[in-house]
């Protein structure tokens, strides 16, 4: 009797091993794939994030007229031109014909005024968001382009701003914008490229 428990000890745990091996074995192996490709797929997605940092005024103060950036206010989000040098900011969008909804232009100055902005070869009405370090400090809104020579319009923030945007106008409308929000900058490098 006790010989046949061993033999069916020793045939139960032969079959254990022998399903172990050819059953259970491939199962395991595919699980161990699929977490291997769960963790490869966070890391990249992980450093991908890493890589769109908030920028700073300090930091948009690097960049020149070829790099872009996208800009978040709110669930608003737009990429936009820069504006950096003395040219570009005396040209704005001047003969442009039109912007998408996604698409601005952002002026950075190196210290903080009054910049005044006008309509002088717009061809486009625009919102304006003045804009001190990441917050906005007032703004205009549907600013109209200019029908003659002898009205075009102006305006000048009522505080001194250090960062201006311009956008198509109705935006600051449609999607809440007002004095006192947020905006966060994400460097998106010297070409344009997609949507934010």
């Amino acid at each position: 009797m006790f010989k046949i428990y061993i033999i069916n000890k020793i045939r139960q745990i032969t079959f254990q091993s022998f399903y172990l091996r050819n059953f259970l074995k491939p199962i395991i192996l595919t699980v161990i794939v699929i977490i291997f490709v769960i963790v490869f797929v966070i890391a990249l997605f992980v450093q991908f994030s890493s890589n769109k940092t908030n920028l700073t005024y300090n930091d948009l103060l690097k960049l020149n007229d070829s790099d872009f950036i996208s800009i978040n206010i709110g669930t608003f989000k737009i990429n936009a031109e820069i504006a950096r040098s003395n040219q570009k900011k005396e040209q704005g969008l001047s003969g442009k014909q039109k912007l998408k909804d996604n698409e601005g232009m952002l002026f950075i100055f190196d210290q903080e005024g009054y910049y005044s902005f006008w309509m002088k070869g717009m061809l486009f009405n625009i919102d304006i968001i003045f804009i001190k370090d990441n917050n906005i400090i007032d703004i205009a809104k549907n600013m109209p382009y200019p029908i003659d020579e002898n009205n075009i319009a102006q305006v000048v923030p009522k505080e001194k701003a250090n960062l201006v945007l311009e956008i198509n106008a109705g935006l600051v409308e449609k999607y809440n914008i007002k004095i006192g929000d947020t905006i966060n900058f994400f460097y998106r490098g010297p070409t344009f490229k997609g949507r934010p």
